[in-house]
């Protein structure tokens, strides 16, 4: 018998939360037993009254904060202290899981036992529609195995897409002085330490994506990832530092384009000078980097130019 913790951790979420309890509850068969336990984050809407609703059908915990600590990440680690399952799941309030998801990762693990956590594809819903797949990166399979170095790279792993077992997962809480990324610094730690990972090509979770949330990153966002990546940045294989070095430069375009499209053009020049630092940039930054050659004008007429966001 497998045990299972499945942590749910909700804010507002009184529209879905009844959905992803249930996907979780019935995640159980015959051979995997599933504790769900939610924590709300001090919602202000029904949320918890839903859960209560369902608590007479559903066993689950419940855990009500009485202040929202600003992320998912204290809540998380609070609920990990509890959880009594081998492994555990986590889900924010507004995804869900699909039916037998827990069951094909089980499959997995006894296909590749080496594999200390499992993760799979999931699709995207936006206010209801289904459903775009949601591989992280469009243009490659997410690998298995010793995942870091990938890692440095990007981040291939949605959160409410992997089963991890519950020690690991203690070992490596959640940091809290931050609010986003948490999940991405998560991974990093988990491979780092050596942990091998297995995915399955297959979409098992629904990740919720908000129509308000479609735009591009905050550079509050792409900065705190940018200083969790930087964390990373030594000791590092020769692979490893290439992969690190080019996902700082992409992190640093995208903030460098974010400030050209609200006119700060002088902690843009900052930010092309700090990309270049990481390796080669591409056509149109060198055409920008020519421009500053000539003239501070010049070279902010053409990042106006080339990077305005319509």
């Amino acid at each position: 018998m497998k045990r299972v913790s499945i942590i749910i951790v909700t804010y507002n979420d009184e529209a879905y939360i009844e959905r992803t309890i249930r996907s979780a509850a019935e995640q159980a068969t015959s051979q995997i037993h599933v504790e769900v336990i939610v924590v709300d984050n001090a919602s202000t809407d029904a949320t918890v009254d839903r859960i209560k609703d369902l608590q007479t059908s559903i066993e689950l915990q419940l855990v009500t904060n009485k202040q929202n600590p600003g992320g998912p990440s204290a809540a998380r680690n609070a609920a990990l202290k509890s959880a009594n399952g081998e492994f555990v799941v986590f889900l924010d309030g507004d995804d869900y899981l699909l039916p037998h998801a827990l069951t094909k990762h089980f499959i997995l693990r006894r296909h590749q036992p080496d594999a200390v956590v499992t993760y799979t594809d999931c699709f995207t819903e936006t206010d209801g529609d289904i459903l775009t797949r949601r591989r992280l990166s469009l243009d490659w399979t997410p690998p298995s195995g010793d995942m870091f170095e990938h890692l440095l790279r990007r981040n291939c792993i949605a959160i409410h897409t992997a089963v991890v077992p519950t020690a690991v997962a203690r070992k490596n809480l959640f940091r809290t002085d931050i609010n986003q990324a948490e999940d991405y610094d998560f991974w990093l730690r988990i491979s780092k330490a050596g942990n091998a990972f297995a995915y399955l090509d297959e979409p098992l979770a629904v990740y919720n994506r908000q129509s308000d949330s479609l735009s591009q990153p905050s550079l509050a966002t792409l900065t705190i990832v940018r200083n969790v990546l930087q964390g990373y940045g030594e000791p590092l294989s020769p692979q490893g530092l290439i992969n690190w070095r080019a996902h700082m430069r992409d992190l640093t375009i995208s903030m460098m384009e974010y400030q050209i499209s609200t006119g700060n053009l002088k902690a843009a020049r900052a930010l092309l000078t700090e990309a270049e630092s990481y390796g080669r940039l591409g056509k149109r930054y060198v055409v920008v980097r020519a421009g500053y050659s000539v003239s501070p004008a010049l070279g902010d007429w053409l990042a106006r130019l080339l990077y305005r966001r319509v």
